[in-house]
């Protein structure tokens, strides 16, 4: 193993998903209900945070790069999923207005710089639009759904940041990922709103820089993203939602966008 595959493993893998399992199984324990409320999400940012620290340091506040408003997107999220939490008439309009805010803030320096690939930020809204419309329209709602297609995104996401040569933006994703495979594994369930608008402010960042700020290919996106479909098209196929098929529907856009990504990324590899 590599050096830098062996960084990979401790930090965007290994240090995350073990700090997150720490952080829900001392809430489990303690048995605080306002902690059992945020735990999942309190433990998303640890763990994300880490790797940020591990490979970037501390963010910028004033004046965030497109990979500081990646992290503060998520906090954003955790932000807005207790205020939601508390008064659950705001939830549609927050989640309106994040959907079109978080891509128009990260993408604000290309659109001041009146950059034609600017006009690109409209996928990431599109995207958002209609995980909300899938999820208003959904027979009923599932944690763990919800939790292995933040999952797959995330690792979709990174895997197209790595053959984008966005390495940061592929230890980010692959943290998050980590984070959430140890809230499905350890976590309370059903997952609250702090963690759901976490996960999903933070892919909608990650999503948005990657398209405006990197070589990632456009194609591979748009191929990850009918995975917010997959639910949909999972209960279709067999009437009701088993984990085996949403795996299934889930694992196919993922792997193909990567495949579109390293393809696309040419003869010239992360290596």
């Amino acid at each position: 193993m590599g050096p830098f595959a062996a960084d990979l493993l401790l930090e965007s893998l290994l240090a995350p998903f073990a700090l997150a399992c720490m952080v829900l199984a001392a809430v489990r324990w303690i048995r605080y209900r306002p902690l059992v409320l945020i735990a999942p999400a309190v433990a998303m940012l640890l763990a994300v945070g880490t790797t940020y620290g591990l490979v970037l340091g501390w963010p910028s506040v004033l004046a965030p790069s497109a990979r500081d408003k990646v992290l503060l997107a998520l906090v954003i999220g955790l932000v807005a999923g207790i205020f939601i939490s508390k008064r659950p008439q705001w939830t549609r309009p927050v989640l309106i207005t994040g959907a079109f805010a978080i891509p128009i803030w990260v993408s604000l320096p290309a659109l001041q710089q009146g950059r034609l690939d600017g006009g690109l930020l409209i996928l990431p809204i599109a995207f958002a639009a209609i995980s909300l419309w899938l999820i208003e329209h959904r027979p009923a709602p599932s944690s763990t759904a919800d939790l292995l297609l933040a999952s797959a995104l995330a690792a979709g996401l990174a895997g197209i940041a790595a053959f984008a040569r966005s390495l940061t933006f592929t230890e980010l994703g692959l943290s998050l990922a980590a984070a959430l495979i140890a809230i499905l594994i350890v976590g309370r369930r059903p997952v609250t709103m702090p963690a759901t608008l976490a996960s999903a402010a933070m892919l909608l960042a990650m999503a948005t820089s990657l398209l405006l700020y990197s070589e990632a290919s456009l194609a591979a996106i748009l191929v990850l993203g009918a995975a917010i479909g997959a639910e949909r098209l999972a209960r279709l196929s067999t009437g009701d939602l088993t984990v085996r098929h949403l795996l299934l529907f889930l694992a196919l856009p993922t792997v193909i966008a990567i495949v579109i990504a390293r393809i696309d990324a040419g003869p010239i590899s992360i290596y």
